[in-house]
């Protein structure tokens, strides 16, 4: 914009809807900024403003969130006061950021780029937008796709015609979990998912690096807080099993110790791959797997699969190597049996109430004999069917016009240890995963404003290995964030910062329109050119 006072202006607005006026039928949103700054000497003001409007869900109704700052700047600092709060003042360095990497690329040993044939977008009949995979099927909870039905994989290159699939969905999916070692103290303050048989309840917990408690229980879908946390160091004997769950590192579990839990403790994590028709353990036909714990019942009846009445869809855990229980899994329905019968809930069976909500587990279970119970622990590959009511308890993939079950790349896995002085997370041994896209196991922490954040950032040039194979890293995008100063007043004083007078006001929209007149009526004449080609 033009100025007459050596300051360069600029003004920025964007609109969809009036956030002013929201409606529950409709998402609206306005951005818009002014700036007006001296290039020479680096200094100027500005306001900016992010603001949505709808119903976002969650029973709230119509919600308006709004952001609206006033800044002044110089070349070294920057203070921020918000709108809506005259008092809220913090201050920023210019010169000292944090650095946060959200995508990577992988690279082999001559430099080209790692593909993977992870996935890729499917639409219904009716034009629902969907996702398969490797790690399954996802469509929008409102849409229900069925076992046999049509979806549609279009593509968006000139020539190329949209290719057809039919839908698999089995009320049930087979993993394979191949054990990797780690200790506790690669774990130290990270939250895990674990389950209270007693009281019945999920809990989020931690181990602290001296004591393991629970931060948190959940209450329907949300997670209530403890605090302060809890120690559970009393729940547990020695030799019982622990069973944790995060999003970032999938499956831990260690068997408690005689003595006190520590940082050597050892533990395990896993790698899962989900059985399908084509997957290798299916060469040869059915696969027969062996149930010592938490096997599941067939034919689960409504009382059993909502812990009704002290009934429960397990059967009790095995008492000696002879109580076992003989499974197979069907290559021809990817269903498990227990003598001829399906290992789930029975026809007409819903689950209303208790852990089933989240769906059930059998297993661990294997493929040999054991000669002790104790040696199930130590077992490296074992198998786990998941059954239940939620789309990530079912096996969801596709055949193509072949009939042919789509085989998926399986990320790469690597096991990397962080280097990073002065870092919590140094020394720590992760399982990270590459599935073409996107570099998995790095843990990421939920800012105020409900924003993802990793931990920590992959160096570029990090060698990871895979199957004897050497790759490298290399950051690709990511974010810089101004290091927050917690002298907000001296700051202001030191600079000469103002930001109660002579304050910017809103930029108003411009848009203007151009008015080019109606559109040409063609009269099914052949257009003269076709992606920039002459016809």
């Amino acid at each position: 914009m033009t100025r007459n006072d050596g300051q360069a202006e600029y003004a920025f607005f964007m609109s969809h809807g009036d956030v002013d006026v929201p409606s529950s039928s409709d998402m609206a949103m306005r951005e818009r900024c002014r700036v007006v700054g001296n290039k020479a000497a680096g200094t100027g003001r500005a306001f900016t403003e992010a603001t949505r409007a709808g119903d976002f869900g969650g029973g709230a109704g119509v919600e308006v969130q709004s952001e609206q700052f006033h800044v002044q700047f110089n070349t070294t600092r920057l203070v921020r006061k918000r709108v809506a709060n005259s008092t809220d003042f913090k201050a920023f360095d210019r010169q000292a950021f944090t650095t946060y990497v959200h995508r990577y690329g992988l690279y082999d040993v001559d430099g080209a780029r790692v593909n993977r044939m992870s996935g890729f977008p499917v639409d219904t009949a009716d034009g629902k937008h969907g996702w398969v995979g490797f790690h399954g099927m996802w469509f929008p909870p409102d849409v229900n796709v069925v076992n046999g039905q049509a979806l549609v994989r279009r593509s968006f290159e000139p020539g190329q015609e949209p290719q057809t699939y039919t839908a698999i969905v089995v009320p049930g999916r087979l993993e394979k979990h191949t054990k990797r070692a780690i200790t506790l103290r690669d774990i130290i303050d990270e939250d895990f998912q674990t389950f209270d048989h007693v009281a019945r309840v999920e809990l989020l917990v931690k181990w602290t690096g001296s004591d393991f408690v629970k931060t948190a229980h959940r209450q329907g879908s949300n997670w209530n807080p403890i605090d302060p946390p809890v120690s559970i160091v009393s729940s547990y004997t020695a030799g019982q099993f622990v069973h944790l769950f995060a999003q970032h590192r999938g499956g831990i579990e260690f068997q408690w110790p005689s003595g006190a839990l520590s940082n050597t403790t050892e533990a395990k994590t896993r790698v899962t791959d989900v059985i399908t028709a084509s997957s290798p353990e299916l060469a040869g036909g059915d696969l027969a797997v062996l149930g010592y714990v938490r096997r599941l019942k067939a034919a689960i009846s409504q009382p059993e699969a909502n812990y009704a009445s002290s009934q429960s869809p397990h059967f009790l855990d095995a008492i000696n190597v002879m109580d076992v229980k003989n499974y197979v899994f069907d290559k021809a329905t990817l269903l498990l049996e227990l003598d001829n019968v399906t290992v789930g809930l029975a026809p007409g069976v819903t689950v209303t109430q208790g852990p089933g909500l989240n769906g059930f587990e059998c297993g661990p279970m294997v493929t040999s004999a054991l000669n002790s119970l104790n040696e199930l622990q130590q077992q490296n590959t074992t198998f786990v069917w998941m059954t239940g009511p939620n789309q990530w308890n079912q096996l969801r993939t596709v055949r193509d016009a072949n009939n042919a079950v789509v085989n998926f790349d399986p990320p790469l896995s690597f096991e990397y240890t962080h280097v990073e002085t002065g870092s919590p997370f140094d020394g720590r041994r992760f399982m990270l995963s590459w599935d073409g896209n996107h570099m998995g196991g790095i843990p990421y922490v939920e800012s105020a404003n409900h924003r993802f954040y990793p931990q920590f950032n992959l160096a570029t040039g990090t060698t990871l290995t895979a199957d004897g194979a050497t790759y490298r890293l290399k950051q690709l995008q990511g974010e810089q964030v101004m290091n927050q100063i917690s002298d907000v007043n001296g700051v202001i004083a030191a600079n000469g910062f103002d930001l109660t007078t002579n304050l910017l006001v809103p930029p108003a929209p411009s848009y203007v329109d151009p008015a080019i007149g109606a559109r040409p009526v063609l009269n099914d004449v052949a257009p003269r050119f076709v992606g920039g080609v002459a016809q």
